[in-house]
């Protein structure tokens, strides 16, 4: 929703008139109509009808002038928002969400991208209460846009975002009985980049096999995190063994750190608990490089091999930059290792004091 002042800017440019002849249409000083424009000032609300009529639109337009939310303005907007949990209570925040939700019910786009914010926020819930309102209120969000929306695409997403919330709230029996246990890759992609390529769009082919990979990776990725997270391996060597062929073979530690960061600290606790230190400080170190690209640069991360995935990071809610609370991301990946208490053994260690030195150095950095 356009707010007033940029509505009397776009009408008096589409009309001609200067900020000038305006001031003296209206019988104020030029500097009013400048404050008006640049969100300092409101009009007063006996000069509305005035500017409505000069508009050619009606009182309420004016107030209530519709436009569609531009991609740039929905991530600047969802960002803006993230930064809210930096200085003010979760519930400042929700509060902050609730009413851009409600400024822009129409756009459904903009919607999936908080459904996608509060997904990855809800974990700063600071009580039941809280944690439950958000749930209850994302998957609302979740409703107006399958509901509403005339996009297959958003429709989709919004669906299993709600898996999502689903989880939260332990509403396992919901999943089970909405996703089927297999599901066919249709590897549309493939063909996608073949019909291409047969027409000589080579560069086309490329990027349509890059996107399919790079989400396949990370996805695997993902995966194997589960896998260490819920214990659904019988011998930790064999999946150990498949997370560094995949590291080795796509680089995963650069291309995913933000998933890759939790996979290294399971890693390396399970050999921590077994006295088996030296493994436990190479995963430390890889876990270090890890919060060392995740706080420096905190979007989706590119290499030589993808490097023309523009078409991904066009529909993610925040464009190329990682959907996280990247200040409370910095501070807690940092203490679950600085932690006296997790690697109490290898405290006096010196390659894990240096490691502890080095989260240190990227955390100071990281908040300052």
């Amino acid at each position: 929703m356009i707010k007033i002042n940029k509505v009397i800017k776009a009408q008096r440019t589409k009309l001609g008139l200067t900020q000038d002849k305006l001031a003296a249409y209206l019988d104020i000083t030029k500097p009013t109509i400048s404050k008006w424009e640049n969100g300092s000032l409101m009009p007063d609300i006996q000069l509305l009808p005035k500017l409505a009529k000069l508009f050619n639109m009606s009182v309420d337009e004016l107030l209530d002038y519709q436009d569609v939310l531009t991609k740039e303005d929905a991530t600047h907007l969802c960002q803006q928002l993230s930064k809210q949990l930096t200085n003010h209570s979760y519930g400042t925040f929700l509060t902050a969400v609730r009413e851009s939700c409600h400024n822009n019910n129409n756009e459904y786009s903009f919607l999936l991208s908080i459904i996608a914010l509060l997904m990855n926020h809800i974990y700063y819930a600071e009580n039941e209460e809280q944690r439950l309102d958000t749930i209850q209120f994302a998957q609302t969000l979740c409703d107006i846009v399958e509901e509403k929306s005339d996009s297959d695409e958003l429709i989709k997403y919004a669906k299993c975002y709600r898996l999502a919330f689903q989880l939260y709230s332990a509403d396992y029996g919901a999943i089970i009985d909405t996703v089927p246990d297999c599901s066919i890759k249709e590897g549309t992609a493939f063909f996608l980049a073949d019909a291409y390529a047969q027409q000589g769009n080579l560069a086309k082919a490329s990027s349509v096999i890059q996107v399919d990979m790079y989400q396949s990776l990370m996805l695997m990725s993902q995966q194997l995190q589960l896998i260490l997270v819920r214990d659904l391996y019988e011998e930790i060597s064999d999946i150990e063994q498949r997370f560094k062929a995949l590291q080795q073979g796509f680089n995963t530690n650069q291309l995913f750190p933000y998933i890759n960061i939790g996979i290294n600290l399971s890693l390396a606790m399970y050999y921590y608990q077994q006295t088996e230190y030296e493994q436990a400080l190479e995963y430390l170190e890889d876990y270090c490089q890890c919060y060392e690209r995740v706080v420096r640069n905190c979007n989706y991360q590119q290499d030589y091999f993808f490097n023309d995935i523009d078409m991904f990071l066009a529909k993610m809610p925040f464009g190329e930059r990682l959907n996280i609370q990247n200040d409370r991301v910095v501070r807690d990946f940092y203490r679950v290792v600085a932690d006296e208490q997790r690697f109490a053994e290898l405290w006096h260690n010196p390659q894990f004091q240096h490691i502890v030195k080095r989260l240190d150095f990227i955390y100071r950095q990281g908040t300052e």
